[in-house]
């Protein structure tokens, strides 16, 4: 069985995705891909650190070839003990082997000769596997998790100038529980903007808007003034909206005349904390349009050489437009001054 591995940042691979945190009787491949029946712990507690968290029976692994398969994983680990399983995650939103695995021995020993040697040097070889070194580290807690996520987006914070911390916002995975009820179409047009942000994230001069979002998954039949509504009873009373508008298709009309929508468009708040309710709010939200189609609202990426081109041009055009009614003020008083 494959593990869902929501997160892509590093500090994900500590999740605790082990066993006892799978439903009861949960079907599970072992390593040599038979199916065999995984049983909750009789004392188990939701909520509570998984027993072989305490007991570090668990452990996470790295680096893993995607040539590689769980069986090869487990002739590698086996001999430091017997395993329970050994399980490799994936990405949730395509599916796709994340390199990254959990493996947890039937005894604690087991799994401390295990980090032993993987930390000594003269068996680091041993640990290649398709050509790459595995990463070996302990499993830990969901709270531990928690608090470690909590102090990196707080230290990213400080030091993100491009915001990427906001790129994360109103992102739903299949398989999670906010994309309960939501259309397949939806979720696929979720997996294409996140490949697009990406994508485009990748050049350093975009950098995410804290205060302007992007809203997609629009009625080709809703105009600006109704979005502006929709975002103006979705975000705190004092929020102020500077900018409401739907893209359109310059190159196809409707019946009217009208270049017809593309179905997407930009809302700006002058404060981020009133763009981010306002985000919570409306995203993912059924009672928006319609339960299978949901307004998919994220925080805009922005162009940040392409914004200081336009500032050049608007103060190069302010300052033509200054020297023009110089010039011309002064050429007025020429002529009040020779019919004097």
């Amino acid at each position: 069985m494959d593990v869902d591995d929501d997160e892509d940042d590093e500090d994900d691979d500590d999740d605790d995705e082990d066993d006892d945190d799978d439903e009861d009787g949960e079907d599970c491949n072992d390593m040599k891909g038979k199916k065999k029946k995984l049983k909750r712990d009789e004392d188990f507690k939701h909520g509570a650190v998984s027993k072989d968290v305490v007991e570090r029976r668990t452990i996470f692994i790295r680096n893993i070839s995607f040539q590689s398969n769980e069986e090869e994983i487990g002739e590698i680990l086996s001999r430091f003990g017997k395993l329970k399983y050994v399980i490799f995650c994936k990405d949730s939103a395509t599916g796709k082997f994340r390199g990254t695995a959990f493996a947890q021995f039937l005894e604690s020993s087991s799994c401390e000769k295990c980090l032993e040697a993987f930390e000594d040097p003269v068996y680091k070889e041993t640990f290649i596997v398709g050509g790459r070194t595995l990463f070996l580290i302990p499993a830990v807690g969901r709270d531990e998790i928690s608090k470690k996520k909590e102090a990196k987006a707080s230290e990213k914070e400080k030091t993100d100038k491009r915001n990427l911390y906001l790129a994360r916002e109103g992102v739903v995975r299949a398989g999670t529980k906010p994309s309960i009820g939501v259309s397949k179409s939806d979720l696929n047009l979720r997996i294409n903007r996140e490949m697009i942000k990406r994508k485009m994230l990748a050049n350093f001069n975009i950098f995410v808007s804290p205060t302007r979002l992007f809203v997609c998954n629009l009625p080709l039949e809703l105009t600006d003034r109704e979005l502006k509504e929709i975002f103006t009873k979705h975000s705190p009373k004092e929020s102020v909206i500077k900018e409401c508008r739907i893209m359109k298709n310059l190159f196809n009309f409707d019946a009217n005349g009208k270049p017809v929508s593309k179905g997407h468009g930009f809302v700006a708040f002058t404060e981020h904390a009133h763009a981010l309710e306002a985000l919570r709010r409306v995203n993912n939200n059924p009672d928006i349009f319609r339960k299978d189609k949901r307004p998919v609202v994220e925080f805009s990426l922005e162009n940040s050489a392409a914004l200081k081109a336009k500032e050049a041009r608007l103060n190069k055009s302010k300052q033509n437009n200054s020297f023009k009614r110089k010039k011309t003020q002064g050429a007025n008083n020429v002529q009040l001054s020779m019919t004097q």
